[in-house]
């Protein structure tokens, strides 16, 4: 089962109000992230198993971060993927790169 979060910024007020994170229970061909884009100053979800890891707008490579245990810590996919234990991060805001808040709504199958 994956989550939703939403995401603001108290600096800037940068808000995404629907991410997803995780899988569903169809299986891996649902594996959601989240990939911030610095330079469109975006977040979005995007699924790993389909899609590739690029902004659409700006055709930049994205850096996706896993949301885990809903404690506002994430996982940086590309950093932390082999590395144990994994290095915990902060989700950064695209705009001003201040700390996310991050809000759990509820889990998708």
């Amino acid at each position: 089962m994956g989550s939703t979060y939403s995401v603001e910024c108290p600096k800037c007020s940068f808000k995404r109000k629907s991410l997803s994170d995780g899988f569903g229970m169809a299986g891996f061909q649902y594996n959601m992230v989240c990939a911030p884009c610095f330079k469109c100053k975006l977040v979005r979800s995007i699924n790993i198993a389909s899609e590739e890891l690029r902004c659409k707008k700006c055709n930049r490579e994205l850096d996706p971060y896993v949301f885990r245990g809903g404690d506002r810590i994430v996982f940086d996919f590309k950093e932390d993927y082999e590395s144990y234990p994994p290095r915990k991060k902060y989700l950064p805001c695209p705009r001003c790169k201040t700390e996310l808040d991050i809000v759990g709504k509820g889990h998708w199958d």
